[in-house]
């Protein structure tokens, strides 16, 4: 075959080529990365930093007074569902151990909570209306804006 009868081949080839390769990139879901687990103690932190100064301090003076207990809690939320999942996938199952561990995540979830509650309780009152506003809308993510959660 003569490179002129080859050469539209070639043509057609090389534009489906493109355009499967482009087709590929458009299908391509674009999602963030995951944002790593964070624990309670990650997310006041990130909050605090997109408050104003004033209501900044005013919630890390809050978590201050709560570090101890809050230090003490695993920091991941939500707490304990990789140990569920490998008790629920033990053979054999047993179910007294799973019982204790889905309890012990609960009180974990409670003490977390609890914590979180004080500290908002101590802080909020005290924050300017920009800053509690800021803190209902937190979102938290890479990036997040601290808006409201999307529709």
């Amino acid at each position: 075959m003569t490179m002129r009868r080859a050469f539209p081949w070639l043509l057609m080839l090389s534009v489906a080529a493109n355009v499967f390769m482009v087709a590929l990139l458009v299908a391509r879901p674009h999602h963030p990365p995951p944002h790593p687990p964070r624990g309670p103690l990650g997310m006041i932190e990130e909050m605090s930093e997109r408050l104003p100064a004033a209501d900044s301090a005013l919630l890390r003076q809050a978590l201050a007074h709560e570090i101890q207990r809050l230090g003490t809690l695993p920091q991941d939320v939500p707490p304990g569902p990789g140990r569920l999942q490998a008790l629920m996938g033990a053979n054999p199952f047993d179910p007294v151990r799973f019982r204790q561990e889905a309890e012990a995540i609960q009180a974990e979830r409670n003490a977390m909570s609890e914590s979180l509650t004080r500290i908002f309780l101590e802080a909020l009152p005290a924050m300017s209306a920009e800053g509690r506003r800021k803190v209902a809308d937190f979102r938290g993510g890479p990036g997040g804006p601290g808006g409201p959660p999307p529709r």
